[in-house]
């Protein structure tokens, strides 16, 4: 009796690293892993916008955070940078 072949696995969710990779010609494996890499990075810095803005800031203080920021979007990973700067300085300065 011949084995019978094994199962295929679940497929895996259309647009994920698994999933492209599978259809996809090996070398294009790197461009694939930095595209996702993009991806939860962008999503990252999504998520930190909207704490910032919806749990950290009031109301107020989101809209003059948006309204200063113009032009360009409001960076919440610039403000934390900014935050932790003066925070720095607030105790180098208290230990003189």
């Amino acid at each position: 009796m011949w084995p019978s072949p094994p199962l295929p696995a679940a497929p895996a969710a259309e647009g994920t690293f698994a999933a492209e990779t599978r259809l996809c010609d090996p070398d294009l494996l790197p461009l694939i892993a930095a595209q996702e890499n993009l991806r939860l990075e962008q999503k990252t810095v999504m998520e930190m916008n909207y704490l910032v803005m919806n749990r950290v800031l009031s109301p107020i203080q989101s809209a003059l955070f948006v309204v200063e920021a113009y032009p360009t979007r409001p960076d919440a990973l610039a403000l934390s940078n900014i935050a932790a700067q003066v925070r720095f300085r607030m105790r180098i300065s208290s230990l003189r």
